[in-house]
């Protein structure tokens, strides 16, 4: 059987999130069609107590709610309880000190749990290392990269099924992100790395950038949304598709040891945040001037134009570093990766016109004949024209219809923190892309960037 599961999700405790409920969760999660999703936060004693009180175990390390009192999207929660399936998912953020390094560094990891006793011995674990376990993501502060490959290795050794994912493992915050200059995962992990079976491809790569890097080759790649509120375009955006006997936990951590992966849904990697190098307008000496480049188009020095301070590096630009420097290492076969790349419904929407509640009553409309949102887009293009056909207004279909052929860019894409500007109705070579204030000379300082 097939199931869609997103991993990595936040509570309203984690900072720069939205107040998160689980039945907002559940409810967006059927219309996505997702069917196992990360609770986010699950160490944060808060947030815990109330998973605790509100989920129920329906199969092994599988849980759904258990309060039917409250309506969402017109849905009553004892029809949510029926698919909305959770995971005990939190996310951890490593800081660490590298000794040719000025600035401590930082990995973000996913961490699944099978059941709340693993969950209640990895929070006395972060207890007895002095962890300050006050907001929903913990900072677990370390000495260097080899210390933090031991503490996650601690916490892996808790429980045989408790899984640990580097996440969003190239934007700045990731493990190959350009803020922490690390050219391999061994820095990290040295003989444990074999305890690491699967990373997180992040909203700014997908599997054909990743895979260009030798050391990742043999890992199993899956998506998530990394959401930060239960919106429609949040939740889902990214998800992972996986082939189990049935649904429990242990069968799900089994698929992504063993690559059982049928495909991942990503967004197009021009959407992210950190896809291109470039500085935004608003940091300081910019004036409103941006500047953006892809991966052959960047100053040679890596120096802005504009502010003369180092660029923020994209992952396009980092990742083919990473192929060059890590040409020394004996990659495997490369595994399959099957994965389709979709912008979100309600995104498609709302770029047509539509905005609030009109845009929700819209969304309500397309995925009618479809049942939910992931059916839309495994859908073919004949058989999508065919079911909208009368549903929706023909330019919003015809968007639809678009973006699902790949008619569709960014332009600019995303660079330092700035999502990228959809544009429906046409593809852009990026290869030459280059935006930059006319009439700058390149700043001549040298910098070390990787």
């Amino acid at each position: 059987m097939k199931i869609a599961v997103d991993l990595h999700s936040h509570s309203g405790y984690a900072g720069g999130t939205k107040n998160i409920s689980l039945e907002g969760l559940a409810s967006s999660m059927i219309l996505k069609g997702i069917d196992v999703l990360g609770t986010g936060d699950c160490l944060f004693p808060v947030w815990q107590k109330e998973l605790e009180n509100k989920l129920r175990e329906d199969a092994e390390g599988i849980f759904i709610i258990d309060s039917p009192q409250r309506t969402f999207y017109g849905l009553r929660i004892s029809q949510l309880q029926k698919s909305a399936r959770f995971i005990l998912q939190t996310e951890l953020i490593f800081t660490f000190a590298e000794p040719t390094i000025k600035t401590r560094k930082r990995m973000d990891v996913v961490f699944l749990f099978p059941s709340f006793k693993t969950t209640n011995e990895a929070i006395n674990l972060l207890d007895s290392w002095g962890v300050k376990n006050t907001v929903g993501r913990p900072f677990v502060v370390c000495q260097d990269g080899l210390e933090v490959g031991d503490r996650i290795y601690q916490i892996l050794s808790i429980d045989q099924w408790i899984e640990a994912i580097p996440a969003h493992i190239m934007t700045p915050q990731g493990i190959f992100g350009s803020s922490n200059k690390i050219d391999s995962l061994k820095t990290i992990f040295g003989e444990k790395l074999t305890s690491i079976h699967a990373i997180e491809t992040g909203l700014s790569a997908d599997p054909p950038i990743l895979d260009i890097i030798p050391e990742l080759n043999n890992f199993t790649f899956i998506s998530n949304s990394d959401l930060h509120s239960a919106g429609l375009d949040k939740l889902g955006r990214e998800f992972t598709c996986l082939d189990v006997s049935w649904i429990n936990y242990n069968n799900i951590i089994q698929s992504i040891r063993t690559n059982h992966v049928a495909y991942t849904c990503e967004l197009n990697p021009g959407e992210g945040r950190y896809y291109f190098t470039g500085h935004k307008g608003n940091r300081p000496g910019h004036g409103g001037d941006i500047c953006v480049y892809a991966p052959n188009q960047s100053p040679k020095n890596y120096i802005c134009p504009v502010c003369n301070r180092e660029l923020c590096i994209g992952v396009a630009e980092r990742a083919e570093y990473l192929k060059m420097r890590q040409s020394r290492i004996d990659a495997p076969n490369k595994k399959q990766r099957n994965f389709i790349t979709t912008i979100p419904l309600l995104e498609i929407i709302r770029y047509t016109g539509y905005k609030d509640k009109q845009a929700y009553a819209v969304y309500k409309d397309v995925i009618i004949p479809f049942g939910n949102e992931r059916a839309l887009w495994e859908s073919s293009l004949a058989e999508i024209q065919k079911k909208l056909s009368g549903i929706i207004d023909n330019k919003s279909t015809d968007n639809i219809l678009k973006v699902k052929r790949g008619d569709f860019h960014f332009n600019p894409p995303g660079y330092d923190g700035e999502s990228g500007k959809l544009v429906i109705g046409k593809k852009l070579d990026l290869s030459k892309f280059k935006i930059e204030p006319e009439n700058l000379e390149q700043a001549p300082t040298q910098l070390e960037l990787f």
